[in-house]
This record gives C-alpha cells, sequence and structure tokens, in this order.
C-alpha cells in the first residue's frame, strides 16, 4: 500500500488527537477540586469572557502546561468545567474533519467501555472549521455528559471539552456557544491566542 504524504500527515493527526482525547479523559491529578484553594497557581489562565456563572480556574503546575493546557473554566449548579488545550501539530492545509471526527470517537471507545457517544458534527465557528462529538460517560459515581470541540489548523489544533457532572449539557447550550466563540475570536492567524 503506497502512503502519500497526505495519507501521512492524517495518520499522524488521528495519533495526536488520540493521545489528547486521552489526556482530556484522563482526570488530571492536578487538578483542583470544586473547593480547593486557588492559591498554588503557579500559571495565570488566560483571560475570556465568559457568563457570570463561569469563574477562570488557575493553571495549577508545569504538567499542566506541558499537556497545552491554556485555559480552564468551572461554574456550579450544575457543576460543569471547561478545558482548553492546544497542541502543535504538522497538519495539512486541507484537513479530513470526518476522519478527525472518526479517530476521536475510536480513541474514546477504546479508553472506556462506558462511552456512549450522544453525537458528531461538524461546523464552522468564527470561520474556523470544527469537529464537535457529544458523548456521556460517567465517573466516579458520577454522570457527565461532554462536549468536545476541536479546531483543526494547519500548525494547531485546539481541544475545548466541556464536561457537565450530574445534568445534561443542553441547559449551558448558549453560555458555552458565548464562551467558544469568545476563545475562537482570540485565535490569530497564526494560530495562536490571546487574553
Amino acid at each position: 500500500m503506497k502512503f502519500n504524504r497526505r495519507s501521512f500527515l492524517t495518520i499522524l493527526l488521528l495519533i495526536v488527537v488520540a493521545i489528547v482525547v486521552y489526556l482530556l479523559a484522563k482526570p488530571s491529578k492536578s487538578s483542583p477540586e470544586i473547593n480547593q484553594p486557588q492559591t498554588t497557581a503557579t500559571t495565570p489562565s488566560i483571560s475570556t469572557k465568559h457568563p457570570s456563572a463561569w469563574t477562570e480556574q488557575p493553571i495549577y503546575d508545569d504538567s499542566e502546561k506541558s499537556q497545552g493546557v491554556v485555559i480552564k473554566l468551572q461554574r456550579s449548579d450544575p457543576t460543569a468545567f471547561l478545558l482548553v488545550r492546544s497542541l502543535e501539530t504538522s497538519g495539512d492545509d486541507q484537513l479530513d474533519l470526518k476522519s478527525i471526527s472518526d479517530g476521536i470517537v475510536a480513541s474514546l471507545k477504546e479508553q472506556s467501555s462506558d462511552f456512549s457517544l450522544i453525537s458528531t458534527s461538524t461546523s464552522k465557528i468564527k470561520g474556523f472549521d470544527t469537529v464537535e462529538i457529544n458523548y456521556s460517560q460517567p465517573e466516579a459515581d458520577n454522570k457527565t455528559e461532554n462536549k468536545l470541540i476541536v479546531v483543526p489548523l494547519s500548525n494547531k489544533t485546539y481541544y475545548l471539552n466541556y464536561k457537565v457532572k450530574d445534568a445534561s449539557l443542553k441547559g449551558l447550550d448558549s453560555e458555552m456557544e458565548s464562551i467558544t466563540e469568545d476563545i475562537l475570536a482570540r485565535i490569530d492567524k497564526n494560530g495562536n491566542i490571546g487574553s
């Protein structure tokens, strides 16, 4: 079987996506619990405009930063989190969104037998092609619903992972849309995100 450059880059991108999905699904040992004081932050998060129910969370250590964490938000009632990661990629200018979506779903299924796909879609947000994957997955004693928005660029990929515990994402749609649009509006032509 002959591999061309595009096939190689697509496979490489899928491998990177699988690693990122694994990191997004894996609970971070350094992630603060809801009641943990926020005095141990070593790296400030990027400031975003967000609904008042959401609060910015500091990035707690170099481990989170090395995993590409650039933004963390949290809210209560219902308890929800947003973790935004950015990873350097050596991608193709013509990315296959369906392959990206299929690769992430396959990776999530491999990582957890309790994974349940709700929906996948592609869209344009603030001029960027995006992949959206909605899924549920039990976590400890809680049922969680997740919305993963993937923004693949030629040199970088952003992963916006919303997670809500014991509630539906549907009730937070307008808030998540507002936050997502604000974050994507901050990405410049080089794929860098500004505050």
